[in-house]
């Protein structure tokens, strides 16, 4: 660890090892202004991955809301090629560690409710997520969900920062879109978080992956499956509503033009039918 980072990390008493996460450590610690703290530090390879911890940053700066940790501090040393970033810490579960509370159909939408009005605040930006899963979303203790980890954000006003050539974009392929795992750049936009969306809403309505193989009796991964457009129907759960399984259907759709053109047509969707 460089020594502009070892100095930096005196003003914090208490600090332990909290979980690695990618290319970064992350650490619990306390300070006299600011309390329980998220500690982040890492090391970056080139300037465009610098580039995106910088976007990633700036963006949660640009965020005074209770959907989104609060962003305190940023600091890189460009000669060690390091950073540390230091966020709010918010007493939380995962989506992994609540989803048996999302046990039925309204359960479901009103999440999908909640996850759009947090969401929308980036796709106001014109920015997309394209990280959305179980890990990425946080609850408060009043259920409230907290987005977190927008390091592989796409900011549409910004040039990409992805090769490409690449045969894949950045994303977690279990839950991406199609134009994601091809690295369709020209059509990757908000509707890309509306398939993830999709993808979650209906694990959490069958209890497993809806591309996982093993419930398909293919031989295909679950990337594959996506990009094939192969899953399990939501009405294969007894008691499915027609109007829940429209919803996932659009969700779901291959292609982005055939999924929701705008959050609000979700939020229409959802008043008109739930």
């Amino acid at each position: 660890m460089a020594k502009i980072i070892e100095d930096y990390l005196k003003q914090f008493s208490n600090v332990n090892a909290f979980k690695k996460g990618g290319q970064k450590e992350i650490f619990l610690g306390e300070h006299n202004q600011n309390g329980r703290v998220i500690i982040k530090i890492g090391k970056y390879v080139n300037d465009s991955s610098l580039e995106r911890i910088n976007r990633e940053v700036e963006t949660l700066k640009s965020i005074n809301s209770e959907y989104y940790p609060k962003n305190i501090d940023y600091i890189v040393d460009k000669i060690n090629r390091e950073f540390i970033v230091i966020e709010e810490f918010i007493e939380n579960r995962n989506l992994q560690e609540v989803k048996i509370h999302y046990d039925n159909e309204q359960k479901l939408v009103l999440l999908l409710n909640q996850l759009i009005l947090a969401l929308k605040i980036l796709w106001d930006k014109n920015i997309v997520h394209r990280d959305l899963k179980f890990d990425n979303i946080l609850f408060r203790k009043n259920f409230m969900p907290v987005i977190i980890d927008l390091g592989i954000a796409r900011l549409l006003d910004l040039p990409s920062l992805t090769n490409s050539m690449a045969f894949s974009g950045p994303c977690t392929p279990n839950y991406s879109s199609p134009e994601q795992l091809r690295n369709d750049k020209r059509k990757i936009d908000t509707r890309a978080d509306f398939f993830a969306m999709g993808i979650i809403l209906l694990e959490l309505h069958l209890g497993y992956h809806p591309f996982e193989p093993k419930y398909l009796v293919n031989s295909k991964s679950i990337p594959e499956n996506i990009l094939a457009g192969i899953y399990v129907s939501p009405l294969i759960k007894n008691g499915t509503s027609m109007e829940f399984n429209q919803l996932i259907l659009k969700l779901l759709a291959p292609e982005p033009f055939q999924r929701f053109r705008n959050y609000n047509f979700i939020l229409d969707f959802i008043k008109n039918n739930f």
